[in-house]
């Protein structure tokens, strides 16, 4: 039996358009119409990025709104803010429910309360966004 070589079997591959391209890219000069182009992609991605970043900094902040409610609710009902506070609390089953802050909030720190009020730090999924939340409002910690 002969064999059949591969180069014998399948016709010459021609070059993707996207290997033409980079292969153009690196042996001329860029056009200004591609320059154009490039810059309004960088422009449209950085956008996207800080439009990200913005909605995920709100989610934390309805999180810590959320949270300072349910401590509020919680003192007209009890006549007291509770004793802790964690992320998997029972009171605050009901915001993990209805994905009240599932996606923006990744843990709650320094919970403290006293007679008059309360203090803590939301953190959000990503650990550099972070608000303090006290019974007179939410600040963003820096």
């Amino acid at each position: 039996m002969r064999a059949i070589t591969s180069a014998a079997r399948l016709p010459e591959r021609q070059p993707s358009s996207t290997t033409t391209a980079r292969r153009h890219l690196r042996t001329e000069p860029i056009t200004e119409a591609q320059l154009s182009a490039t810059e309004r992609l960088l422009d449209i991605a950085s956008a996207v990025d800080k439009g990200t970043r913005m909605t995920r900094v709100t989610a934390l902040q309805s999180a810590a709104r959320m949270i300072q409610v349910y401590l509020h609710s919680s003192y007209a009902e009890d006549g007291q803010f509770p004793e802790t506070l964690t992320i998997d609390s029972p009171g605050l089953a009901s915001l993990r429910a209805a994905g009240g802050f599932a996606n923006a909030l990744g843990s709650i720190e320094g919970y403290t309360a006293t007679r008059d009020g309360f203090s803590l730090v939301v953190v959000g999924k990503d650990p550099r966004q972070r608000i303090r939340v006290t019974e007179r409002g939410i600040e963003e910690v820096r």
